[in-house]
C-alpha cells in the first residue's frame, strides 16, 4: 500500500510541475510588453558649449619693420570661447599677420565644427585686407581630444588712402555642433 501511495503521490506531483511548467512557458511566449510615449535625449548643451574651447593660441607676422608695434598679438577670452586677435601696424602692401589656434573639445560629445567666425572688431570690414582661415569646416573632435593647429591669415592688399599705417583687431569664435 505505501507503495501505491508514494506512486499516487508522484504521478500527482509530476502532474503540477506539468501545469506549472506549461504556465510558465505560456506565460513567457504570450507576454507583450507595451510602452506608449515619446522618449527624445539630448545632449547637455551647457556642457558642450562650455568644454569645446580654443587652445595654444599664437601669433606671428610675415614683412614689415621689427619694431615694438609691428608684433601682432592673440589671447583667448577667459572663457577660452573667443581670441582677440590684433595684427602688426600694417603698413605696406603684402604684410601679413597669421593667427595660430587650436581647438580642444572636453565634452563628453563629439564636435562638429561648423566654422570659424572672425570679425573686425576695430572698424567694419573693407576691402584693404584679406582675410583666409584653414577650412576646419565639418571637422569632428572626438571628445577629450584636440584639433591639429589651425591658421587665420590677415594680409594687407590695398594701402590705406590718407592714413600710413594701420591695425586692426579681430574676435574669433567657434561655431560647433554635438555629435554622438
Amino acid at each position: 500500500m505505501k507503495n501505491k501511495n508514494k506512486k499516487k503521490t508522484s504521478m500527482k506531483m509530476g502532474i503540477i510541475v506539468a501545469i506549472l511548467l506549461l504556465a510558465v512557458g505560456f506565460a513567457a511566449v504570450s507576454t507583450v510588453l507595451v510602452i506608449n510615449g515619446t522618449i527624445k535625449i539630448t545632449p547637455d548643451r551647457e556642457d558642450f558649449e562650455n568644454n569645446v574651447v580654443f587652445t595654444d593660441v599664437s601669433a606671428e607676422k610675415k614683412g614689415g619693420p621689427t619694431t615694438e608695434s609691428s608684433i601682432p598679438s592673440a589671447s583667448t577670452t577667459e572663457d577660452d570661447k573667443k581670441i582677440i586677435f590684433t595684427t602688426q601696424v600694417m603698413k605696406n602692401i603684402g604684410e601679413t599677420s597669421i593667427l595660430h589656434y587650436k581647438i580642444k573639445n572636453e565634452s563628453q560629445y563629439a564636435a562638429k565644427i561648423t566654422g570659424i567666425e572672425c570679425s573686425r572688431t576695430t572698424e567694419p570690414n573693407d576691402d584693404h585686407i584679406k582675410i583666409e582661415n584653414d577650412n576646419i569646416t565639418g571637422t569632428i573632435i572626438k571628445p577629450n581630444q584636440e584639433s591639429d593647429s589651425k591658421t587665420v591669415t590677415v594680409t594687407m592688399i590695398k594701402s590705406y588712402v590718407g592714413e600710413e599705417e594701420k591695425q586692426l583687431t579681430f574676435t574669433c569664435s567657434i561655431n560647433v555642433d554635438a555629435q554622438e
